[in-house]
């Protein structure tokens, strides 16, 4: 799948560099009983899932990192687009996504199932 619509498509090392930080950062937020071979959306433990993404979760101005786990493929954008994106996808679309700002202070999961986490990586 081609996700240039979305914005800028990261580099393989860029995508390793910034996968492995998410990954060191967001450890101690995975749910103890889940395998490293599960989608990193859905190791997440949270008190709270959404029905839809907050709009407030995002700066407008900002652009975020959104990693498209099932593709291996991580994009750096705006959130108007990344939201229209989802809201066009066709039903049968299921994707395992993490979007994070480039300081990874925070983590917003998507799983396949549609459930919606945000994560504050700053804040136990």
């Amino acid at each position: 799948m081609n996700f240039t619509s979305l914005g800028e498509v990261l580099s393989d090392d860029c995508r390793e560099e910034l996968y492995n930080q998410l990954i060191a950062k967001s450890e101690r937020f995975f749910l103890k009983d889940r395998s490293s071979s599960i989608p990193v959306a859905c190791r997440f433990a949270c008190s709270q899932s959404y029905d839809s993404f907050q709009r407030e979760w995002f700066d407008e101005k900002l652009s975020y990192v959104v990693y498209m786990e099932n593709y291996g493929v991580m994009v750096l954008t705006e959130p108007y687009k990344f939201l229209k994106f989802l809201e066009e996808r066709e039903p049968w679309e299921d994707y395992d996504v993490c979007i994070f700002d480039r300081g990874l202070t925070f983590c917003v999961a998507l799983t396949h199932n549609d459930e919606i986490k945000f994560i504050n990586l700053v804040h136990a």
